[in-house]
């Protein structure tokens, strides 16, 4: 009798390739399901190709930033990633239990790709997206009503260098500055470098003459004499170099710049430029009419 190999049944199973282990595989890393399948160069593709594009839309939205562009960005990921899991689902399929591994697919290769590949490099273009292109807040005070709303999430556009007056700016808290974890607040930039800022019976005035605003709200119908508070008469006062003058559209019921000074222009963080979801904590309810909506 000829010399034969005895074929183990227990081990022919133990490297079938199953479909439905490739994509979900694929739907936790673009190519990872491929990489399962034997097709390394073709998983490597996959997941640069996911990368690439993820980085490229994501900067493109950052230079335009909009809702439409950022939720386009977010569809174009999502179909590269879908498209991956169906292709490596489809090859597990036709393989089946003829398949030759290779020295990287063990479990703990693939564990190992999806922690550095997967976690870490996306936590880093997480990271880098939030700290420079776009990141989203959400409004917990009153202080820019009717613009902005309590309840409202906002993008901001970090990636902005410049700022000029009637920008609605996230920024560092000044009195928080030796603060482990100081608090983000949002106003609207009234004063530039140079501008000289006066309040007059809550009237601003910009270098003597009466700004025109008209966002905000007066809500309280008393005056407050300056010796008592500067929320109604304060001023004047120059903008330093390198800083800004920034004051609530809902003037009577804002912490601004009259009560703790300028704002220094490397705290801000960004513009505000849209609400992408918005919450009635009142009457538990979403504002649909408010979702998309650019602020101004």
């Amino acid at each position: 009798m000829p010399n034969e190999i005895a074929r183990n049944p227990a081990n022919e199973n133990k490297w079938q390739r199953k479909a439905w282990v490739a994509v979900l595989l694929s739907l936790l890393m673009p190519g990872l399901g491929q990489m399962y399948n034997g097709q390394l160069r073709r998983g490597l593709a996959f997941y640069l190709l996911a990368s690439l594009a993820g980085i490229f839309l994501f900067v493109a939205a950052g230079k335009s930033l909009s809702l439409v562009l950022l939720a386009s960005a977010l569809l174009v990921l999502f179909s590269i990633q879908l498209t991956a899991a169906i292709d490596a689902g489809r090859t597990a399929r036709r393989i089946g239990g003829d398949f030759r591994p290779a020295r990287y697919n063990r479990p703990l290769v693939y564990l190992g790709a999806y922690l550095i590949l997967g976690l870490l490099v996306g936590q880093f273009s997480a990271h880098y997206i939030r700290e420079n292109i776009v990141q989203a807040y959400k409004i917990p005070a009153a202080s820019m009503e009717p613009g902005i709303l309590v309840g409202d999430h906002i993008l901001v556009d970090k990636a902005a260098a410049t700022f000029t007056r009637g920008d609605i700016v996230v920024f560092e808290f000044p009195e928080d500055v030796h603060k482990k974890n100081p608090r983000d607040f949002v106003k609207r930039i009234v004063g530039l470098p140079g501008d000289e800022i006066e309040v007059r019976d809550k009237r601003l005035f910009i270098d003597g003459q009466p700004a025109v605003e008209p966002y905000i709200a007066h809500l309280e119908p008393d005056t407050i004499p300056a010796a008592i508070a500067p929320r109604d008469f304060y001023g004047p006062v120059t903008v330093p170099e390198g800083m800004y003058f920034v004051m609530g559209d809902n003037r009577d019921r804002s912490y601004d710049s009259r009560f703790w000074g300028f704002v220094t222009a490397e705290k801000v963080h960004g513009r505000v430029v849209q609400v992408y979801w918005s919450w009635d904590h009142k009457n538990t309810e979403v504002r649909w009419d408010r979702i998309g909506r650019k602020i101004l």
